[in-house]
């Protein structure tokens, strides 16, 4: 008996001391009581999301307790991961093959426009061109002649080898692309953008060049024999070892042009210059205007 009254009253002053650690004025109320008022006064969105939080609780304590449950758990978060990365790696080879099969079609495109019968199609190549250097994609070695390209954009192409010849360029934008060896003989680039382009040993025999940006360009080894520079802006490019003969250079823009090696080199007296920034390594004999100040050698 005494026993049982001693339990009795440590449950008593357990009860006592929970209900002095409850705020002023819910002393009297009990944990189950208070959550019923709780919900009884809840907005009806607070009502709904309860029981999911309680579900969330519940699946928390259940991964908790059981390591099975945690493996299960880790498998899966595993079998996803290697899911994407799978769909990952085959759509991006489907990309691949989708890109082959796309540039395929450009250039069978582009061959059979060019060779329609009396050029009908020369004109038709601009979209086909621009969309295969957009996609950067080499058209070295490419036939190309006759083909009309004005005002297309192949800035930054590789165009290494291609036949351009008596091809319409005018004033399309060949900035920094990569022309070495290319057969430009005869084209008409009036007013073409070829700042920065790579002009090694590339024909540009008979080519129109009439304000024409060659800024920059490497025209090392290039054959301009019989080309139209007329106010062609060739400051900063490289002559070296090109062949000049019978070029006109009449009021062309030649700041820091290099002319080491370059043969034929016509008069330069017609040309432009800032006077203390003439052209560089100008073959001897060749006339200049008086007041360029060359360096001494």
């Amino acid at each position: 008996m005494k026993s049982i009254k001693k339990r009795n009253m440590r449950r008593a002053e357990s009860l006592s001391r929970q209900r002095q650690t409850l705020p002023q004025g819910q002393a009297g109320i009990s944990p189950p009581r208070k959550i019923k008022e709780i919900w009884k006064s809840a907005h009806p969105i607070l009502k709904t999301l309860s029981p999911i939080e309680w579900l969330g609780e519940w699946v928390a304590y259940c991964f908790k307790a059981s390591a099975g449950l945690r493996l299960v758990a880790e498998f899966i978060a595993l079998a996803i991961v290697v899911v994407t990365f799978i769909a990952f790696w085959l759509e991006y080879e489907q990309r691949g093959i989708d890109r082959g099969v796309r540039i395929a079609t450009l250039f069978a495109q582009i061959a059979q426009v060019h060779a329609l019968p009396d050029g009908k199609g020369l004109k038709a190549l601009t979209p086909s061109v621009e969309a295969l250097v957009r996609e950067n994609v080499p058209i070295e070695r490419i036939d190309l002649n006759g083909a009309v390209l004005a005002q297309a954009n192949l800035s930054g192409a590789d165009l290494s080898g291609a036949d351009f010849s008596g091809g319409n360029l005018y004033r399309a934008n060949l900035s920094g692309a990569d022309l070495s060896e290319t057969n430009l003989s005869g084209a008409n680039l009036i007013g073409a953008n070829l700042s920065g382009a790579n002009l090694y040993s590339a024909n540009i025999s008979g080519t129109n060049l009439i304000g024409a940006d060659l800024s920059e360009a490497g025209l090392y080894k290039a054959n301009l024999a019989g080309a139209n520079l007329y106010k062609a802006n060739l400051a900063g490019a490289n002559l070296r070892g090109a062949d000049l003969a019978g070029a006109i250079l009449e009021g062309s823009i030649l700041i820091r042009t290099d002319f080491e090696k370059a043969k034929n080199v016509p008069s330069l007296k017609s040309a432009f210059a800032i006077p203390n920034r003439p052209p560089t390594n100008i073959p001897e004999g060749v006339e200049i205007p008086a007041k360029w100040v060359l360096p001494t050698k």
